[in-house]
């Protein structure tokens, strides 16, 4: 068994622009101990999925002109991923979205099978609502990749750099970070 330090943990920001969701992160590349990667979406040419169901054949996505090849190859190098995203309607972001239905060919492979993953959400509403609302939201991510999910967590912030300001959320980022180096 690989101890924390040995682990890659990936994570994953699918906020379209640099605000809360990449704050978290950044505190947790502070606080998480290992071969730790980020991946910020917004600087990702992601295109759609098409729907063309290719992948079904064969496990491969057959769009080649962005940045998604890259990608899987970087969550199927990795042993957890942590995966954040705004909440936007009670849903994840367009870009994680995107994110989401592009990683199709690693369903069909079932190469990222049992990787664990820590997700969490920011928002306007309670924090407790926040987890909620990530769990439900990637509920399909989780299950159809057959990832193991570790926990989810929310975290309530609506203005551009509101989790900057209200040092109350550091507790909960250092509860994260704990969780996710104990893996």
């Amino acid at each position: 068994m690989k101890k924390n330090s040995d682990k890659k943990i990936l994570f994953i920001s699918g906020s379209p622009r640099s605000g809360n969701t990449e704050y978290v992160i950044s505190r947790l590349l502070d606080l998480v101990k290992g071969d730790n990667e980020a991946i910020f979406l917004r600087e990702k040419n992601i295109k759609r999925c098409k729907g063309c169901l290719a992948c079904h054949s064969q496990p491969i996505c057959p769009i080649k002109d962005d940045d998604v090849h890259q990608i899987m190859n970087q969550v199927i190098n990795a042993d957890i991923l942590v995966v954040g995203s705004p909440n936007y309607f009670e849903n994840v972001s367009g870009l994680m979205k995107d994110f989401i239905d592009r990683l199709h060919p690693l369903y069909k492979n079932k190469v990222i099978k049992g990787k664990k993953a820590v997700l969490f959400m920011v928002g306007g509403g309670k924090a407790l609502g926040n987890s909620e609302v990530a769990k439900s939201s990637m509920h399909g991510f989780i299950k159809h990749y057959e990832l193991e999910l570790v926990q989810t967590f929310g975290f309530q912030a609506l203005g551009l750099n509101d989790l900057k300001k209200d040092s109350s959320n550091e507790e909960i980022m250092v509860k994260m970070a704990q969780i996710i180096n104990e893996l």
